[in-house]
């Protein structure tokens, strides 16, 4: 009967180096992978940046109540940044279209939206985002409410 036994010069199993060229391939992999970034679309950025626009604005609402003055929110398409007097600047995505119309007239590149102490403001609306992925923040003059949807 033939013996099933492995001799000495036979043995199966992984050289080191065998383990350590796996273990590069796979380091090299994931490099790559963790080099590239998170993958970002385009709906989840522009939701990102309407509620950071919302929010600024918002603050600013609050801020004119709380001191009794107005307070301007200024955005500027060309430049990317959203600034509120007395709180600081937000920037905003290069990557994400952005059209300004104040008092509900003509898209500008800059924009000032000024809320009251009695928390009305000059109104007009905010649209970003690109085609499928368009958000409207509309500002009411009345009572200075924002209001975000989806735009067409």
């Amino acid at each position: 009967m033939p013996s099933r036994h492995w001799h000495g010069d036979h043995e199966a199993g992984f050289t080191l180096i065998e383990m350590l060229v796996v273990i590069v391939i796979l380091g090299l992999t994931a490099v790559i992978i963790m080099a590239s970034g998170p993958p970002r679309s385009a709906g989840v950025v522009a939701r990102a940046t309407a509620s950071e626009i919302v929010q600024s604005l918002t603050l600013a609402r609050s801020e004119a109540i709380a001191r009794n003055a107005p307070v301007a929110v200024s955005l500027d398409a060309s430049d990317h940044r959203i600034f509120v007097d007395g709180v600081g600047q937000t920037p905003v995505p290069a990557s994400l279209p952005l059209a300004l119309y104040p008092n509900d007239g003509p898209a500008v590149r800059r924009a000032v939206f000024v809320f009251a102490p009695d928390g009305s403001a000059s109104g007009g609306s905010i649209l970003l985002g690109a085609q499928g992925h368009r958000i409207r923040i509309a500002i009411d003059w009345l009572t200075g409410r924002v209001d975000v949807s989806h735009a067409r």
